[in-house]
């Protein structure tokens, strides 16, 4: 009984080295990224390629009056719309982990070919909420909220204090990109 237990023991750490190797891996790629659509592509790639789930989204709360069409994995909307569908969910200060409303799933991720069945939401606040993170499994329950929620909590802290500055210059370019497009 004892060795089966330590067998165990041994077999967790094993699993929780490997998930940090490949969370140093992601972060790296996360710090190097020089606009929000490189973060939200990095991030897509990683979850799906390093870590093997099937999705990832960069919700990013916009200030324009409406939603803008899914850029691959970046996803802008209004915070009024966002509340609108997820509702208590935006509330929180941690992970969420479970099987979401099929409209909710929808809105987190837009455009699948196949459905998500367990998601993992992470808020990303800097001082106020400025968006969300979601991760998605099409195997029911999947995800389970003390087996990521460190890892879940260290992303969360590390695209918070990323996306500001990102944010930031996104703003200031969108402008230019405007008159540009104009003048043509």
């Amino acid at each position: 009984m004892l060795r089966h237990e330590l067998g165990e023991l041994i077999e967790i750490a094993r699993h929780n080295d490997r998930l940090f190797e490949k969370s140093m891996r992601l972060l790296t790629q996360v710090i190097e990224a020089r606009t929000i659509n490189e973060m939200a592509s990095v991030i897509d790639d990683s979850i799906r390629g390093d870590f093997g789930l099937d999705a990832a989204s960069l919700i990013i709360f916009d200030q324009g009056s409406e939603a803008t069409a899914p850029e691959g994995a970046l996803v802008r909307v209004t915070r009024s719309d966002a509340e609108a569908q997820l509702g208590a969910l935006l509330e929180g200060q941690r992970a969420v982990c479970g099987q979401f409303r099929m409209d909710q799933r929808a809105f987190l991720f837009p455009q699948r070919d196949t459905p998500i069945a367990s998601v993992a939401l992470v808020p990303l606040r800097h001082g106020d909420l400025m968006g969300l993170f979601a991760i998605g499994s099409q195997q029911t329950g999947y995800f389970d909220e003390s087996m990521w929620s460190l890892f879940l909590s260290y992303l969360s802290d590390t695209l918070s204090r990323l996306l500001p500055p990102l944010m930031a210059r996104h703003s200031q370019l969108a402008p230019v990109a405007d008159r540009v497009a104009e003048s043509h």
